[in-house]
Formats: C-alpha cells, sequence, structure tokens
C-alpha cells in the first residue's frame, strides 16, 4: 500500500507541474521532456533491481498506444498535428511519453495485479490524460471528430490503465 500512496502523491504533484508548465506552451515536444523528467525522477526515488521489467512495460504501453492511435486517426476520430517527427499518424513524442509512462508505472507500482486497486489507480491518470488532452486540443495540436470526446477518452484512458497494471503483473 506504501508503494500506491507514495505513487498516487507523485502523479499528484506531476499534474501541478505539468498543468502549470504546459498551460504556458503546449507543444508534443514539451509534454515528452516532461515525461523525461518526471520519469528521471521517479527512477530516482523507486530504485528497483528488476530493470527489464520497466523496459518491458515502457515498450509495451507504448506499442499498445502507438496501435490505438493510429487506428482511431485511420478511422478519422482524432487528428495529432505539429509533431516534430510524426510516424504514422502519432506524434514521436507520444511514442516517448508512452514509454516513459510505462516504465514508471513498473517503478512506482509493485508486480501484482488487483483489480480493485489497478481501477483505483487508474483514475487519476485518466483524469491527467484527459486533461492533458484538452490542453493539447486547446493549444491545436490535437483535433477530435466526432463521435470522440472527452467523455469517450477518460474510459479509454482508465481501461488501457487497468490493462498496463495487468501487463505490470506478467512481465
Amino acid at each position: 500500500m506504501r508503494f500506491i500512496s507514495k505513487g498516487i502523491g507523485l502523479f499528484y504533484i506531476f499534474l501541478l507541474i505539468s498543468g502549470c508548465v504546459v498551460s504556458l506552451l503546449v507543444t508534443w515536444l514539451l509534454l515528452a521532456q516532461i515525461a523525461a523528467v518526471l520519469f528521471g525522477v521517479i527512477y530516482w526515488a523507486f530504485r528497483i533491481r528488476d530493470q527489464s521489467r520497466v523496459l518491458k512495460l515502457g515498450l509495451f504501453l507504448a506499442f499498445f498506444d502507438f496501435a490505438f492511435e493510429n487506428l482511431g486517426a485511420f478511422a478519422n476520430l482524432w487528428v495529432s498535428k505539429q509533431s516534430v517527427f510524426p510516424i504514422l499518424a502519432v506524434p514521436a513524442e507520444i511514442f516517448v511519453v508512452a514509454l516513459l509512462a510505462g516504465g514508471a508505472y513498473a517503478l512506482i507500482f509493485p508486480p501484482k495485479f488487483d483489480l480493485k486497486t489497478a481501477a483505483l489507480v487508474a483514475v487519476p491518470i485518466a483524469i491527467a490524460g484527459t486533461l492533458i488532452e484538452a490542453l493539447m486540443i486547446s493549444q491545436g495540436a490535437l483535433e477530435y471528430s466526432a463521435p470522440w470526446t472527452p467523455y469517450l477518452a477518460l474510459p479509454a484512458y482508465w481501461s488501457a490503465f487497468i490493462l498496463v497494471g495487468y501487463a505490470n503483473s506478467r512481465l
């Protein structure tokens, strides 16, 4: 339980810092840089012996997100703009953010899966993802098309991070 409370506390600090910085100037590149700094802080705070699990979960989330983002873009549900280096329909910066987020998840949370805990942990992550997307939309870096809305983005993030919690227990 100590890991969960520490992780959620760090996550709320992440929300505060990223909300302040991202609201000044939102770009995909800035988001990736913030994720890299936060991953470094989390890595320093939660050193674990199983470094391969950090990389595996990071790669799992990065490739899962890459597939999901491309499917949504090809279905005309959203368009990502202003990327330094787009890979198909996904900004490369988002691939980096997902890689670091998956690694941070592996560092913070133990590799045990409990549906109630995973569902609870996924709530602030889903809210943060949806809020960051709203900021990206306000800056013109992301555009939703009907029928996709933030009301669908929130449960999509929530479900994805329950899946990440399950994957964390299997790697």
